[in-house]
């Protein structure tokens, strides 16, 4: 793919995680502040800091595959959001929301061996610092996703009182 093609790509990719803020701001207007917490505004405002970091410094190949993975699992959600928004009465049970939350968790994984292979190959070109930087982001992403996965879905639930 010529460089340009590529640099097309990761401009439209930073514009869509421009877009994916926004949701933010959505849940703040409708007052769904109960949606607002720090793992959703730390990834989405990353996201953005991200992307214009790919595109200001980091025009490669080995980066690209972090916006195909990231798109893939963003298609797959936005797919729920639209068929739950479509659908209302027909909502999914809660081994969906674990399933979307579990996928995240495995692009977090694969990102992360992804961006940490160079750092133990000394020959290989790509530049060290990113994949230091992103082997970083992606280990705390682990860490805030594993964090909500348990509290949302692992901790026993409270029974109602009769």
């Amino acid at each position: 793919m010529p460089k340009f093609q590529a640099a097309n790509l990761v401009f439209t990719y930073y514009m869509i995680k421009i877009s994916d803020l926004l949701d933010t701001v959505f849940f703040v207007l409708r007052k769904k502040h109960g949606h607002v917490s720090f793992l959703h505004v730390y990834h989405h405002a990353g996201m953005v800091v991200v992307g214009f970091l790919a595109c200001k410094f980091s025009l490669n190949g080995h980066f690209v595959l972090l916006g195909i993975v990231n798109s893939f699992v963003h298609v797959v959600m936005y797919t729920y959001y639209l068929a739950t928004a479509l659908f209302p009465d027909r909502k999914p049970g809660i081994r969906v929301k674990k399933a979307l939350t579990l996928i995240q968790l495995a692009q977090f994984c694969v990102l992360l061996v992804h961006e940490a292979l160079p750092l133990f190959q000394p020959s290989c070109r790509v530049q060290k610092f990113w994949c230091f930087a992103l082997v970083v982001q992606y280990s705390f992403m682990i860490t805030l996703f594993s964090d909500f996965y348990v509290k949302a879905y692992a901790s026993p639930t409270k029974s109602k009182p009769s």
